[in-house]
């Protein structure tokens, strides 16, 4: 397959530059992350805050946030996205806010590398097979090139 530059170029510029907007996009939040951790403990009440002061065990692990713990405790799914059911001694049951494991997010990111490999193993076999039989089909293709699309010819 073969590429011409003219072509190539506007593409690669334009990568770049949606990865620059969105590294541009993610950046630190405009608040100071003490304030809003100070603000959002103030709105919580002593039996949501029972695992600051109290004994408690964990009922759930660290878990993320779905849509209706959000509705239901916007503050605490604020903090880090992840939320945690314990059962505090005296209070009772109670949702804490809690950190994801490091561990946890590369075991993600390595079965994410895990399935783009495998995606292409199978894509580039599947190229294989495709390029040993298209020759024995005898199919004529009317000229020496395939065109795909504009600036890219097989």
């Amino acid at each position: 397959m073969r590429v011409r530059r003219r072509h190539a170029t506007p593409f690669i510029l334009l990568i770049i530059g949606v990865t620059l907007l969105v590294l541009t996009l993610r950046g630190e939040p405009s608040t100071s992350e003490a304030e809003n951790v100070e603000e959002i403990l103030a709105r919580l009440t002593d039996r949501q805050l029972c695992w600051m002061n109290e004994k408690y065990t964990i009922a759930e692990p660290c878990i993320k946030c779905s849509d209706e713990d959000i509705r239901e405790s916007p503050d605490l799914c604020q903090l880090t996205g992840y939320r945690q059911r314990v059962v505090c001694d005296s209070s009772g049951e109670s949702v804490k806010s809690c950190q994801v494991q490091e561990w946890e997010e590369e075991v993600r990111f390595w079965a994410f590398e895990a399935a783009a490999a495998v995606v292409g193993v199978f894509g580039g076999l599947s190229l294989a097979v495709r390029r040993h039989t298209l020759p024995k089909r005898h199919i004529p293709l009317g000229h020496d090139t395939l065109h795909c699309l504009p600036g890219i010819t097989v």
